[in-house]
Protein backbone atom coordinates (compact mmCIF):
# COMPACT_ATOMS: atom_id res chain seq x y z
CA UNK A 1 0.00 0.00 0.00
CA UNK A 2 1.30 3.37 -0.56
CA UNK A 3 1.26 6.36 1.44
CA UNK A 4 -0.59 9.05 0.69
CA UNK A 5 -2.62 7.54 -2.42
CA UNK A 6 -6.20 6.93 -1.30
CA UNK A 7 -7.42 7.11 -5.09
CA UNK A 8 -5.03 4.10 -5.65
CA UNK A 9 -6.27 2.23 -2.26
CA UNK A 10 -9.86 2.87 -3.63
CA UNK A 11 -9.48 1.21 -7.29
CA UNK A 12 -7.43 -1.47 -5.65
CA UNK A 13 -9.84 -2.53 -2.89
CA UNK A 14 -12.36 -2.36 -5.93
CA UNK A 15 -10.45 -5.10 -7.59
CA UNK A 16 -10.14 -7.38 -4.49
CA UNK A 17 -13.24 -6.85 -3.77
CA UNK A 18 -14.55 -8.20 -7.44
CA UNK A 19 -11.99 -11.35 -6.54
CA UNK A 20 -13.56 -11.97 -2.83
CA UNK A 21 -17.15 -12.07 -3.11
CA UNK A 22 -17.59 -14.48 -5.85
CA UNK A 23 -20.82 -13.43 -8.34
CA UNK A 24 -20.41 -9.62 -7.41
CA UNK A 25 -19.53 -7.07 -9.64
CA UNK A 26 -17.73 -3.29 -8.37
CA UNK A 27 -17.74 -0.72 -9.77
CA UNK A 28 -16.48 2.52 -9.48
CA UNK A 29 -18.21 5.02 -10.15
CA UNK A 30 -16.54 8.13 -9.56
CA UNK A 31 -13.28 8.67 -8.15
CA UNK A 32 -11.96 12.14 -7.25
CA UNK A 33 -9.43 13.77 -5.34
CA UNK A 34 -11.18 13.00 -1.62
CA UNK A 35 -14.70 11.32 -2.73
CA UNK A 36 -15.57 8.23 -4.60
CA UNK A 37 -18.90 6.60 -5.03
CA UNK A 38 -18.75 2.52 -5.38
CA UNK A 39 -21.11 0.40 -6.88
CA UNK A 40 -21.76 -3.23 -5.96
CA UNK A 41 -24.03 -5.65 -8.08
CA UNK A 42 -24.97 -8.90 -7.25
CA UNK A 43 -25.92 -8.86 -3.37
CA UNK A 44 -28.98 -10.24 -2.01
CA UNK A 45 -30.95 -8.21 1.29
CA UNK A 46 -30.21 -11.68 3.01
CA UNK A 47 -26.15 -10.67 2.78
CA UNK A 48 -26.63 -7.20 4.61
CA UNK A 49 -23.95 -8.14 6.61
CA UNK A 50 -21.81 -7.83 3.94
CA UNK A 51 -21.84 -3.72 4.01
CA UNK A 52 -19.94 -4.17 7.75
CA UNK A 53 -17.06 -5.67 6.04
CA UNK A 54 -17.02 -3.51 2.87
CA UNK A 55 -17.28 -0.36 5.28
CA UNK A 56 -14.66 -1.73 7.31
CA UNK A 57 -12.67 -2.61 4.84
CA UNK A 58 -12.38 0.83 3.31
CA UNK A 59 -12.19 2.55 6.35
CA UNK A 60 -9.15 0.51 7.46
CA UNK A 61 -6.92 0.43 3.97
CA UNK A 62 -7.99 4.74 4.11
CA UNK A 63 -6.13 5.08 7.10
CA UNK A 64 -3.05 3.26 6.60
CA UNK A 65 -2.51 5.15 3.32
CA UNK A 66 -2.86 8.36 5.51
CA UNK A 67 -5.86 9.95 4.59
CA UNK A 68 -7.66 11.51 7.38
CA UNK A 69 -11.90 12.27 8.30
CA UNK A 70 -12.85 8.98 6.80
CA UNK A 71 -16.47 8.66 6.33
CA UNK A 72 -17.89 5.52 4.13
CA UNK A 73 -21.69 5.12 4.30
CA UNK A 74 -24.59 3.35 2.30
CA UNK A 75 -26.21 5.51 -0.15
CA UNK A 76 -28.22 2.64 -1.36
CA UNK A 77 -28.19 -0.27 1.10
CA UNK A 78 -27.69 -4.09 0.38
CA UNK A 79 -30.67 -4.10 2.59
CA UNK A 80 -33.07 -2.27 0.66
CA UNK A 81 -32.77 -5.59 -1.52
CA UNK A 82 -32.29 -3.32 -5.06
CA UNK A 83 -30.38 -4.72 -7.59
CA UNK A 84 -27.01 -3.14 -6.49
CA UNK A 85 -25.99 -1.43 -3.49
CA UNK A 86 -23.85 1.35 -3.34
CA UNK A 87 -21.08 3.29 -1.22
CA UNK A 88 -20.24 6.84 -1.00
CA UNK A 89 -16.48 7.23 0.50
CA UNK A 90 -15.01 10.48 1.81
CA UNK A 91 -11.67 11.53 3.20
CA UNK A 92 -9.20 14.35 3.68
CA UNK A 93 -5.41 14.08 2.03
Amino acid sequence: MRRGAPQFVIERIATIHQTFFVGAQVHVQSLTGEAASIRYVGFRKEQRLVEYIQIGFYRKALELSGARNIVVEPTVSIAEGREYSELSIRWRN
